[in-house]
């Protein structure tokens, strides 16, 4: 009886171990398998967008300030639209704030944080600029916030991009070189927006780079 009792726990002893190594392999192929389907970070310089020049920027921003065309010639412009309605602009907001204070405006570099009402709903007032300064605020988040009132720039920016009178998708953000040319164009959010933008900015600061469009890892 007790060479049996011993044979059948062997038994079971390997079905259990055979059991949790196929369960295992399953996991890592499913791993590998959603790895491999994952769709890729979009290159941002293949924008039909990037090569052409914004029409105009007039916003309106903290203390009475204006972000305008003749404000922003020979300074890298990081323009970023966004709303507190909508979640994936939210995630992205510390990624931005991260870089506003990583490239200081005595450098050339200006952080430029558009928020917006609803598309089509509700306007982009003043009380939406306040809003989301304090939404920042409760965050401590440092970014200055400015405001399309007219609706002029982002219809400009639509348009520039391909986008028809209305942005396709926010956030949306664009990189406008020295001379106000687009170089580079991130729509939606992903997690390694924030790296491709520190890497073009620094592509566009430093003079023995490669300035074209072409992006690389």
């Amino acid at each position: 009886m007790r060479a049996a009792d011993k044979k059948r726990k062997r038994s079971l002893a390997n079905h259990r171990f055979l059991l949790i190594s196929v369960v295992g392999l399953l996991f890592i192929a499913s791993f590998l398998i959603s790895r491999s389907l994952r769709p890729a970070l979009p290159d941002p310089t293949k924008h039909e967008g990037v090569g052409r020049g914004v029409a105009e920027v007039l916003l309106q921003g903290p203390l009475a300030g204006h972000a305008t065309n003749d404000q922003r010639q020979g300074s890298i412009l990081l323009l970023h639209f966004w709303g507190l309605w909508c979640p994936p602009c939210l995630r992205e907001l510390p990624l931005m704030a991260s870089l506003n204070s990583e490239f200081d405006p005595q450098e050339g570099v200006r952080v430029v944080s558009v928020v917006c009402g609803v598309p089509g709903m509700a306007p982009t007032t003043t009380k939406v600029r306040e809003r989301a300064e304090r939404y920042l605020s409760e965050r401590g988040l440092e970014l200055a916030i400015y405001t399309d009132t007219s609706g002029t720039t982002r219809r400009n920016v639509a348009m520039t991009l391909g986008d028809g009178m209305y942005l396709a998708a926010y956030p949306t953000t664009l990189l406008l070189d020295q001379q106000g040319m687009i170089r580079a164009v991130w729509v939606g959010y992903h997690a390694g927006n924030r790296q491709q933008m520190a890497q073009q900015i620094n592509r566009l600061l430093d003079p023995n780079e490669n300035n074209g469009c072409g992006f690389s890892e």
